[in-house]
């Protein structure tokens, strides 16, 4: 099996991701807390 990994420098808050979904007629959309305690690059409560 191969895959491509798409999240080389960002990944979900371990602690409290706190996804939701979005959903319309065109799109689903997933919305999460970045993880900032990882990355230097975000904040808490920055959003994927």
């Amino acid at each position: 099996m191969k895959y491509a990994k798409l999240n080389k420098d960002w990944n979900a808050d371990p602690n409290a991701p706190e996804s939701s979904l979005l959903l319309n007629e065109s799109a689903a959309i997933l919305e999460f807390n970045l993880n900032y305690f990882l990355f230097d690059k975000f904040n808490e409560n920055d959003i994927g």
